[in-house]
């Protein structure tokens, strides 16, 4: 099935291509000259003559972990290895929020392999030609909030996953199931309802 929506040619997407990362999009793709991108949706359906540009992007200098983790509870990274632009499929796509930050739509998993082997990383590790931003009324903030109503930077979801993390491989180490319960619901809560934190905003 083929749709054309300004410019862009709409295909249905294979079963195993679905479901990237955002729920936004599933199902969907769509096809351009040098991108494949999986969240289309949320442009027409937010506003129908929104576009994804770059101009508005943050700067080289501006930190990866500064940007916010759309997916909810602690950090889970299915890549492995160095991070390699010329191996990426669909665009690392993000979205501006009312307060200045930028949440990450599509992309989360790489740039959470690119932190994961160096924590100092820029916006400049992002191949430019790969990327879709979207300001804040440009994308479906709706489904962002049903997703993940707090989104975190990637500093704060690391540090508190990496503790989640200890906690499960230290299970038996504590006095009893209900204390072990406890402490995972404990940093469970931290990750998915501490009230969202600016950082870097106006990079």
């Amino acid at each position: 099935m083929r749709s054309t929506i300004r410019g862009w040619v709409m295909t249905k997407a294979p079963a195993a291509r679905r479901c990237a990362e955002f729920p936004i999009s599933r199902g969907c793709v769509a096809r351009s000259n040098t991108d494949t991108i999986r969240n289309v949706k949320s442009r027409p359906r937010t506003n129908k003559k929104a576009q994804p540009h770059l101009g508005t992007m943050p700067s080289d200098d501006f930190n990866l972990s500064w940007l916010c983790c759309s997916h909810r509870g602690p950090l889970i990274c299915y890549l492995r290895g160095k991070f390699d632009s010329t191996k990426m499929d669909t665009a690392i796509q993000l979205g501006a929020l009312p307060c200045g930050c930028w949440v990450v739509l599509d992309g989360n998993h790489r740039v959470a392999l690119i932190l994961k082997n160096d924590a100092s990383a820029t916006m400049a590790a992002l191949p430019k030609e790969r990327l879709l931003v979207f300001r804040d009324g440009e994308w479906d903030r709706s489904l962002q909030e049903w997703w993940n109503p707090h989104p975190q930077p990637f500093d704060f979801v690391r540090e508190h996953s990496a503790v989640f993390y200890r906690v499960q491989r230290n299970k038996r180490r504590f006095e009893s199931a209900a204390h072990y319960e406890a402490e995972i619901k404990r940093w469970r809560n931290i990750l998915e309802h501490t009230p969202h934190q600016c950082k870097g905003a106006c990079g």
